[in-house]
Parts: C-alpha cells; sequence; structure tokens
C-alpha cells in the first residue's frame, strides 16, 4: 500500500514543485526493510575453551547482511576463505589474523579481536571522523578529516567517566578530551586548556565499543542518525555477563539471544523485550546501513490563505510533526489519525492541516 501512494504521490509532488509543492523531508527511493540475518553459519559456533569473546563478536558483525559484510565474506584472502568456510569453531582464524596477542584461549577483549580483525581488511574501512582542536574561546585552531579509521567509535573507561549516568548511544558519535598545559607547553601564553574533539561523520556501519568499568547506562535506539545525515539500524550488540560474552542479534524485526554453549539461538521478542543489561553491560553495539523509511517523512504544500497541509504516511507518532504542530497556534487533524501524536488546536492564524496521505493526494490535486 505504501509503496503505490508513493508512486502515486512522487510524480504529483515533482510536476508541482514550482508552486511550492515539494517533500519536507527527501523521500528515498526504498522503504526500509528489516535487517536480513543471512550469514546464520555463525550462529552454528560453539564453545572451545574460552571462545565466546570471538564467537560473539563474529556473530555480532556477521550475521547481519549488508555491503560491508559481503564484501568482507567474498574477499580473496585466506582470511576471506576461512570465514566463507567456517562452520563451529573459530580456533583458524586466530591463526590466520597473525597476532601475538590474539588466540581463542587467551583473547579476553571483544574490541581487540574486533579491531585486529577489520584492520585486515584495509580497503573496506571507509570510516570518516573528523578530529578538532578546539581553545578556551570555542575557536578551531587546527581541523582533520581521516576517511580512513576503522568503523569503531571507541569510548575509552575515562570517556565513560566523563559521561553522565545516564545517556543517549547517540553521544558517543563525539568524544572529546580536555588537555591543560605547564608553562613549558605551547598555548600556554594563549590558552590554558585545549580541548580536542573527535566526531565520527559517517562510516560503512557504526560500531560503539564501550569500556565497562562501571553501570553507567546507556539508552539504546533502534535508529541512529550520523553526523552526515545518514540512517543506520540497531543490528546487535555483545553483552558481558561476568566471565562470558554473549550476543543479542535481530532478524526480521525480532530479537534473539546467541550464546556459545547453547546449541541454538533462544528467541527474545521484538526491541522492547531486550534485557535491560544492554544498557549497563554492553560492550560493542553495531549498527547497520538503513534506507530511510517512507513513514518518517510526509508531503506539504501551502494554500494561497498560507495554511499548510500535510500528508503522512503512517498513524504515528512523529517527533519532526510534533515539533512544527508546536510553532502553530491553529491545528487540525484528521479524524483517521488518533496516533499521530498531534492535538488540534483552535487559534488565531495560519492553520496547519494534518491529513492521512490518501486525503492529501485528492485535496492536492484538486489544487491544479
Amino acid at each position: 500500500m505504501i509503496n503505490t501512494l508513493v508512486q502515486t504521490a512522487l510524480p504529483f509532488a515533482i510536476a508541482k514543485s514550482t508552486k511550492d509543492f515539494t517533500f519536507l523531508y527527501k523521500l528515498m527511493d526504498k522503504v526500509s526493510q528489516p535487517l536480513p540475518c543471512s550469514h546464520n553459519k555463525f550462529l552454528q559456533l560453539r564453545n572451545t575453551g574460552l571462545s565466546c569473546t570471538i564467537d560473539s563478536v563474529l556473530v555480532a558483525l556477521l550475521c547481519i547482511k549488508c555491503t560491508f559484510t559481503d564484501q568482507m565474506m567474498a574477499t580473496d584472502s585466506d582470511l576471506g576463505r576461512e570465514l566463507a568456510n567456517l562452520t563451529t569453531s573459530s580456533a583458524t582464524l586466530c591463526e590466520l589474523l597473525n597476532h601475538k596477542e590474539l588466540s581463542v584461549n587467551q583473547c579476553r577483549d571483544p574490541h581487540e579481536f574486533l579491531s585486529v580483525f577489520l584492520s585486515k581488511f584495509p580497503k573496506l574501512n571507509t570510516c570518516t571522523k573528523l578530529f578538532q582542536t578546539i581553545v578556551d574561546d570555542d575557536k578551531i585552531i587546527t581541523s582533520v578529516v581521516d576517511r580512513t579509521s576503522l568503523p569503531i567509535q571507541h569510548i575509552s573507561a575515562s570517556d565513560l567517566n566523563d559521561m553522565p549516568n545516564h545517556f543517549y548511544i547517540s553521544d558517543l558519535l563525539h568524544k572529546g578530551t580536555l588537555n591543560t598545559f605547564d608553562h613549558d607547553q605551547l598555548y600556554l601564553r594563549k590558552y590554558s586548556r585545549v580541548l580536542t574533539v573527535e566526531r565520527l561523520l559517517t562510516a560503512p556501519l557504526i560500531v560503539f565499543s564501550v569500556d565497562r568499568h562501571n553501570d553507567k547506562s546507556i539508552t539504546v535506539t533502534e535508529t541512529l542518525t550520523s553526523p552526515n545525515g545518514d540512517r543506520f539500524q540497531f543490528g546487535s550488540v555483545v553483552v558481558y555477563t561476568g566471565g562470558h560474552y554473549i550476543t543479542y542479534y535481530t532478524n526480521n524485526s525480532k530479537w534473539w539471544k546467541f550464546d556459545n554453549v547453547n546449541q541454538c539461538p533462544v528467541y527474545v521478542g521484538p526491541f522492547s523485550k531486550l534485557p535491560s543489561t544492554i544498557s549497563t553491560a554492553g560492550v560493542l553495539y553495531f549498527y547497520f546501513p538503513q534506507y530511510m523509511s517512507v513513514n518518517d517523512y510526509f508531503l506539504f504544500y501551502s494554500t494561497q490563505e498560507n495554511d499548510m497541509v500535510i500528508g503522512v504516511f503512517e498513524n504515528k507518532s512523529n517527533p519532526k510533526l510534533i515539533q512544527m504542530a508546536n510553532e502553530y497556534n491553529n491545528v487540525a487533524v484528521s479524524p483517521l489519525l488518533p496516533d499521530i501524536g498531534v492535538k488540534p488546536k483552535q487559534g488565531q492564524g495560519p492553520c496547519l492541516e494534518i491529513k492521512t496521505i490518501d486525503e492529501y493526494v485528492i485535496d492536492a490535486r484538486r489544487t491544479i
């Protein structure tokens, strides 16, 4: 139904663009779909000593299908071929990584393993980060863009200590380090401190690595928008359970728990059923690229009376629409939209009319 409406409304919107009939937010050419879980063979990994660290990371990264993981699986190398043939044990994989600190029986740090693993695929690491040095008066004295770093945003224990006790995962897209100077260091005569800020602008996927030494709580959201405007969907998380690592991952909008001591994953349910431990004990959070969902956006046009007419695609709360409605004293809402999150108002000034997309298209065609 939505695709049919998009095909109907899109050409009309373009045709009327010269008369202020346009998109408020750009509609993408594809409607968002649940993240596909295609590399299911990794869900067969079994515990071989202390392999939970490695197995949980492999499942979190590779059980979700996206361009990044597909390219990784297709890499023509010994490591790529091992991934293609990997079934129940990750022991050979550690040997191919050729890193003195890594082995199935020794690696106990998920971030360390993931960093070494991703570094073996340098052509895929197209993460873009912005590094800026800012002085006391908010003046930027240096600015460097790095387009070759790993798609990991690492939050160290000291970074975490600087965060409030409760914060959103989107806050981890930015982090800063405050440096004070003694009398022998540069900038002393002008500035007493310098802030180094790191911003993750975009990446083929985004991984937040969190060093856990306290119980600070992270509000994990189902979607995430990068500073570049790219949309990502929460796909998996590695959780520390006290001497053991497990993974929660999504498949067709339902969540499952992977534990390499069990024979098969355990069904959890929708996102709302995930345990609270993902907020306080998660160590790796994986966000995979997502097409913009058409129901996040709406069409609009202005009448000759300066009223604003909006058509929405789904009957559900939309923060952007609520914010817009707050700017109007006179708001009319279609009775077919009881869950849109906007209350009608009768006041002075131009009216904001909120309609279903069906009502909107019919009324808009009458204005031709």
